[in-house]
């Protein structure tokens, strides 16, 4: 009898091992799963900003306050760099439209004003010489190296070559600009036919017709004041106006 009872025992025993075996073989969950990247919602299409362009009313016209930099045409497509002095001659023996900065400055051949495609920002354009008239008359007008218009424009100094009575010979005299109007006329130069660059105590910018309008004092290579056509191989600044 108590062999018979500590059989029954034994089998219980086994049976209730194998039932606790099988339940250890449960799946567990994955060490991992918590460490797994959340989902991500869709990007939102990145919007490109217009750059804020500052300007001034002088005479009805408002003006930029700095001039163009830019790189590409209206349409977005890229205005050539000419980096070395062969490559700004090259542009200019083909005709096509280029620029050449220095130290932060652009000079623009004739071809680049002259395109299509536009220069300008959208809204603005190239000023004319009519535009260039009005704004030198409202400011005083006077001779481009010491005149009240170009006193006002220019927020530099620069020197011109006068005649010294007391000293019967020539002197430099300085002649500081106020930036007046706010137009804020920064000093430039332009670039040669041969790419060189002539960087001083002047202000040099395109009209839409070819010509030149100036203040300060380089030299007087190009004369002064408003020229009705430019050097078609030189390169000057450009100062653009709302339409």
């Amino acid at each position: 009898m108590k062999k018979q009872s500590l059989s029954v025992l034994a089998v219980l025993a086994s049976t209730l091992i194998l039932i606790t075996s099988c339940g250890s073989n449960e799946s567990k969950p994955d060490a991992q799963s918590n460490s797994a990247a959340p989902a991500t919602s869709a990007e939102q299409p990145k919007t490109e900003q217009a750059p804020v362009i500052t300007t001034v009313a002088i005479a009805g016209n408002n003006w930029m306050t700095e001039n163009l930099r830019a790189t590409t045409f209206s349409n977005g497509e890229a205005i050539k760099e000419a980096k070395t002095t062969k490559e700004w001659v090259s542009a200019i023996n083909s005709k096509t439209p280029a620029y050449r900065k220095s130290d932060g400055i652009f000079f623009y051949n004739i071809y680049a004003i002259k395109d299509a495609r536009g220069i300008a920002p959208a809204g603005f354009k190239v000023p004319s010489i009519s535009d260039f008239k009005s704004l030198s008359k409202a400011l005083g007008a006077g001779t481009s190296v010491d005149g009240k218009a170009a006193i006002a424009l220019a927020n530099y100094v620069w020197e011109i070559e006068e005649w010294n009575e007391s000293t019967g010979d020539l002197g430099m005299t300085k002649i500081k600009g106020t930036n007046s109007s706010g137009f804020n006329a920064t000093k430039g130069g332009y670039c040669y036919q041969s790419g060189e660059i002539n960087l001083g105590g002047c202000s040099y910018w395109w009209t839409s017709e070819g010509g030149t309008f100036d203040i300060g004092y380089c030299s007087q290579d190009l004369g002064g004041g408003i020229t009705q056509n430019a050097p078609a191989a030189y390169g000057f600044e450009v100062r653009c106006v709302k339409n």
